[in-house]
C-alpha cells in the first residue's frame, strides 16, 4: 500500500523525468542517438522502454531493483519507469515473460543483469546497457527470440549459463577481451546466429555454449581458450572450420557431434584430451591440420570418434600430409585411436624407444604397406592396434624387425595374424622360421605342434601354398607332426632342421617327392610309414641314422642312401613293392632284418664291403632280384652273418658278382677259415667250387640249391 501511494505521489513528476532523459525511442525502440536501444538515461534512477501495444509495462518482479518504483508511464512513444533512488542491478526475473516489452534503455549505473532478468521477452529487440555493466546472470535473455544484435559493453567481464539460449534471431556476437566468463548453454539453440568472435580473456567455451546453432559458420576463439567441454558446438551443421590455440588443452565429450560441413580443423599444440564422440557425424572432415606431431601423438583419444581422422581425413603438418610417419623420439608410447581410419598413411616407422602400441592406435589404415620397428625388444600391441573393419586390406602390411631380434618378435604376446606380418630388417631371413607346403585341396593342413622348442605362430594357406610360422628356427619335425595329413601334397623342409622324428609323415598318402637338406642328421622310425603315393626322396649328405619302417609301404622306385649313413634299422623299405633300384651306403655294416620284404620289383642289389651282418627276411619275397653285387673281397663275402636264408640276395637266384666279375667258378680264397651259414645259398649261377684247406668250418645251407 505504501509503494501503490509513493508511485501515486510522483506521478506529476513523470514528465519531467522522462525529458531529463538523454534522447528519445522511435516507434521500434531505437533511440536518437543510435546503437541499441537509444542513449543511456542521464539519471541512473530511470529506465525507458518501448513495448508492441504502447502501453505501460510493468515489471514482473518490482523488487529486482534494489528501490521502490516512484512512476511508471508511457508518452511519446516510450515508456519511462522512475525508481525512488539509484539504481545499480536488474534484478531476477525483473522483466521475466514480459511478451510485450520491444526495448530497454538502462542507466549507465547498472553493474549487474540478474538471472532470467529478461528471460522469455519475446518481443524484445534492442538493449542499451550502459559502460559500467560487469555482469550478465543466468538464463538473462534466455528466449528473446527477436533479437538480431547485441551490442555488449566493454566492461562486461561474464556472461552465465544459458545468457542467450534460445534468442533464435540472434546473428552475431563479439566477446571483448574483458570477458573471462563464458557459461554454459551461453548461446544454445541461436539458430540464425552465423558469426562468433571470442575474446583473448575467455578461458573455457563449456557444455552447450554454442550448441544447436544451426547457422553459425564462422567461430574465432580467443588465444587463451584452456577448454573446450561437452557438446560446446554440437550440430552447428554448416560450420567449415576451426582453429583450436595452442592454449587449449582439452575437447569434451561430442563437442562437435554432427557438423556435418566441417571440413577442416587446426589442432593445437596444447590439447591433451579429446572426449568420447567429439568428431561424430563430422563426414566432410578431410583436413586436420597439427602444429607438432609429438604433440599429437600426445593427445588421449577416449574414442574412435574422438579422432577427427575418425572419417578418413588427411593429417597435415606445415602444410604437407603425412603419408609416411616416423614415431617421434620422445613418444614411448602410441597411444589409443592415436591414428584410427587414416586413410593415406602407407608406412610407419617406431624408434626403439616406443614400448606400446595403444587399441585402434592403426585400426582401419587401409593403405598401411610397411610397418619398421627399430628397437629390439618387441613393444607390447593390442590386438586389434593393426586391425580393419569390414573391408579388409588388399595386402597384409610387412612388419621389419631387427634380423637379430625376429625370434624375439614372433615369441612375444602379439596376436598370430600380426606375427604372420614379420620379415627382417634389410638382412635376409634366418632359414628355419618358416615351413612351406601344398596340399591337393588348397587347405591348410592339420598340423600338431611338434617341432620341439619352436612353437607354431601360424599356420596359413595362401596363394597356392601353406606356410607354417614358427617362433623360432625350427631344429626338428618332431613325433608325428605331419602324422595322416592326407592331403598334404609337397613340403619344404628347411636347412635349419637336424632331426626328423617318428611318425612324422606317417601315412601323407598324397606326398609325392620329399627333399630331405643336408642339415638332417636323423631320420627317425616310420618317418614316410604308408605314404603311398611317396615316389622319390633324396637324401642329404650328412644323414647318419634312419629308423625302423622309415619308408615301410612307399612308392618308391629309386633311392639312394649317402656314405654318411652309418646305421639303418629293420623294415626300412618293408613292401616298397614299386622299389626296382637302390644304392646302399658304403659305411653300413649291418642290414637288418626285413629290410626289402616283399619288394617285389627290386631288380638289383649291391652289398657294401663293410658289411658284416643281413637279418631275417631281409630279401624275402624279391623275385625280380637277379643281381647281387658285392663290393668287398670273396673272402670277406664268406663271413657275412646271414640270419636265414632270405637274408642273403642270392636267396632269388640271381647272378653274383664280385667288384663287378661274375662268379661261375669260385675258388675261396686260401686263408679263410669259415664259411657262414647260407654264404652261397641259391647262387644257382655257380659251375664250380674249389675250397682251400684253411677252410675249417662251413655253416648250414651255405651251398645249399648251387647245383
Amino acid at each position: 500500500m505504501k509503494k501503490l501511494l509513493l508511485l501515486l505521489a510522483v506521478i506529476g513528476m513523470t514528465f519531467t523525468a522522462c525529458t531529463e532523459s538523454g534522447g528519445e525511442l522511435d516507434e521500434n525502440g531505437n533511440g536518437g542517438n543510435g546503437g541499441n536501444g537509444g542513449a543511456t538515461p542521464v539519471k541512473n534512477n530511470i529506465i525507458e522502454y518501448t513495448t508492441t501495444d504502447a502501453l505501460p509495462l510493468g515489471p514482473y518482479n518490482p523488487d529486482a531493483f534494489g528501490a521502490d518504483i516512484m512512476s511508471n508511464t508511457y508518452e511519446n512513444g516510450k515508456g519511462v519507469l522512475v525508481f525512488e533512488n539509484d539504481i545499480t542491478t536488474i534484478g531476477e526475473q525483473a522483466f521475466y515473460q514480459c511478451a510485450r516489452l520491444k526495448s530497454v534503455v538502462l542507466p549507465n549505473s547498472i553493474t549487474e543483469i540478474g538471472e532470467n532478468a529478461f528471460a522469455q521477452c519475446t518481443a524484445l529487440r534492442s538493449v542499451k546497457f550502459g559502460d559500467k555493466v560487469e555482469s550478465f546472470g543466468d538464463y538473462a535473455f534466455y528466449g528473446c527470440t527477436d533479437i538480431t544484435t547485441i551490442d555488449l559493453p566493454n566492461s562486461l567481464t561474464a556472461i552465465g549459463n544459458g545468457t542467450f539460449c534460445d534468442c533464435k534471431g540472434l546473428e552475431s556476437i563479439t566477446l571483448s577481451n574483458n570477458v573471462t566468463e563464458l557459461g554454459e548453454g551461453a548461446f544454445y539453440h541461436c539458430d540464425a546466429l552465423k558469426e562468433v568472435v571470442i575474446g583473448n580473456s575467455v578461458p573455457a567455451i563449456k557444455y552447450n555454449t554454442f550448441s544447436e546453432c544451426k547457422s553459425l559458420s564462422s567461430i574465432t576463439l580467443g588465444e587463451n581458450v584452456a577448454e573446450i567441454g561437452n557438446y560446446a558446438f554440437n550440430n552447428c551443421q554448416v560450420l567449415e572450420n576451426i582453429v583450436i590455440p595452442d592454449k587449449c588443452t582439452s575437447i569434451g565429450n561430442n563437442a562437435f557431434n554432427n557438423c556435418k560441413a566441417l571440413a577442416s580443423i587446426s589442432i593445437g599444440s596444447g590439447v591433451a584430451q579429446i572426449g568420447n564422440s567429439a568428431f561424430n557425424e563430422c563426414s566432410a572432415l578431410v583436413d586436420v591440420n597439427i602444429k607438432s606431431l609429438s604433440s599429437w601423438c600426445k593427445i588421449k583419444f577416449d574414442s574412435t570418434s574422438a579422432n577427427p581422422l575418425y572419417y578418413g581425413g588427411a593429417l597435415i603438418l606445415n602444410e604437407s600430409e603425412i603419408t609416411h610417419l616416423t614415431i617421434p623420439s620422445d613418444i614411448t608410447e602410441v597411444l589409443a585411436y592415436s591414428f584410427y581410419n587414416y586413410a593415406d598413411l602407407t608406412d610407419v616407422t617406431f624408434h626403439d624407444k616406443v614400448t606400446a602400441i595403444g587399441s585402434s592406435s592403426f585400426y582401419n589404415t587401409l593403405a598401411l604397406a610397411t610397418i619398421t620397428f627399430k628397437g629390439t625388444t618387441p613393444p607390447t600391441v593390442a590386438n586389434d592396434a593393426f586391425g580393419t573393419g569390414d573391408t579388409a586390406r588388399e595386402a597384409d602390411p610387412v612388419i621389419y624387425v631387427p634380423n637379430g631380434s625376429y625370434a624375439d618378435y614372433l615369441n612375444s604376446d602379439w596376436p598370430k595374424n600380426y606375427k604372420q606380418w614379420i620379415s627382417v630388417d634389410g638382412d635376409e631371413l634366418e632359414e628355419g622360421f618358416t615351413i612351406e607346403y601344398t596340399t591337393t585341396n588348397g587347405a591348410v593342413a592339420n598340423v600338431r605342434d611338434s617341432f620341439g622348442d619352436a612353437k607354431i605362430i601360424s599356420n596359413t594357406y595362401e596363394n597356392g601354398k601353406g606356410t607354417i610360422l614358427l617362433s623360432a628356427p625350427a631344429t626338428t619335425i618332431g613325433y608325428r607332426a605331419f602324422y595322416e595329413c592326407y592331403k598334404l601334397n609337397s613340403i619344404t623342409i628347411p636347412n635349419s632342421v637336424t632331426e626328423i622324428g617318428a611318425d612324422a609323415f606317417w601315412g601323407c598318402s598324397s606326398l609325392t617327392n620329399v627333399v630331405i637338406p643336408d642339415s638332417v642328421t636323423t631320420i627317425s622310425s616310420s618317418v614316410f610309414r604308408d605314404c603311398s603315393n611317396l615316389e622319390s626322396v633324396t637324401l642329404g649328405n650328412n644323414v647318419t641314422f634312419i629308423g625302423n619302417n622309415a619308408f615301410n609301404n612307399t612308392a618308391l622306385t629309386t633311392i639312394t642312401l649317402p656314405n654318411s649313413v652309418t646305421k639303418i634299422e629293420e623294415n626300412l623299405f618293408y613292401s616298397c613293392t614299386l622299389l626296382q633300384e637302390v644304392l646302399l651306403s658304403e659305411n653300413l655294416t649291418e642290414i637288418p632284418a626285413y629290410t626289402f620284404y616283399n619288394c617285389k620289383e627290386l631288380a638289383a642289389i649291391s652289398i657294401p664291403a663293410g658289411v658284416t651282418k643281413i637279418g631275417a627276411h631281409t630279401f624275402y619275397n624279391c623275385p625280380a632280384l637277379k643281381r647281387v653285387d658285392y663290393n668287398g673281397e670273396l673272402s670277406t663275402w664268406c663271413n657275412i652273418d646271414f640270419e636265414d636264408a632270405s637274408a642273403n640276395p642270392l636267396y632269388q637266384k640271381g647272378s653274383f658278382f664280385v667288384k663287378g666279375v661274375e662268379q661261375t667258378e669260385i675258388t675261396i680264397p686260401s686263408g679263410v677259415e669259415n664259411i657262414k651259414q647260407y654264404a652261397f645259398y641259391n647262387c644257382t649261377s655257380l659251375t664250380s667250387i674249389t675250397i682251400p684247406d684253411s677252410v675249417t668250418s662251413i655253416g648250414s645251407n651255405a651251398f645249399e640249391n648251387c647245383i
